[in-house]
């Protein structure tokens, strides 16, 4: 449950999700904690147009948003410490992109909440999708269609 070890097919892909952290690990130890960190993540200064709006964050927090999906995978962090691989970028796409929040809000969000949390891939994903990572999407970074994905992916019970 925790590193998503089997496909459907049952074969092991073990290797490429180590692969991902040690990646993350690579990066972080080459632009050092300032810059992995920062506001503009691995992009040039000035990237980040996002807010940090506390208000709206913790308003987010308590009320949820408009989104049937979202609301779900907010629950369901906040219950079960667990989000599939899927559904938290989903989740982080509608929080940079659609509520226009800071995505160092965000990974304190899943640093709080997740159970299997670590620091340098949580905020790895976060910068993927906000567009402020190491490779060549551009600001404002990944933003999913809430409705295919519930499409493709099936409705929250």
């Amino acid at each position: 449950m925790i590193f998503n070890i089997l496909r459907d097919n049952g074969e092991l892909h073990l290797s490429r999700q180590i692969t991902f952290y040690d990646h993350n690990l690579l990066l972080y130890r080459h632009f050092g904690a300032k810059k992995w960190f920062s506001k503009d993540g691995l992009k040039s200064e000035g990237k980040n147009k996002r807010e940090v709006n506390l208000e709206k964050f913790y308003n987010f927090l308590e009320n949820g948003c408009n989104n049937k999906l979202i609301n779900y995978a907010l629950n369901q962090l906040k219950t079960e410490g667990y989000l599939n691989n899927r559904l938290r970028m989903i989740f982080a796409s509608y929080f940079c992109n659609k509520l226009n929040l800071d995505h160092r809000l965000g990974a304190e969000l899943f640093e709080y909440y997740l159970l299997g949390f670590n620091p340098i891939n949580n905020q790895a994903g976060w910068m993927w999708c906000a567009g402020l990572g190491n490779d060549s999407v551009p600001y404002p970074g990944r933003v999913f269609n809430i409705n295919n994905q519930l499409y493709k992916y099936g409705k929250p019970a």
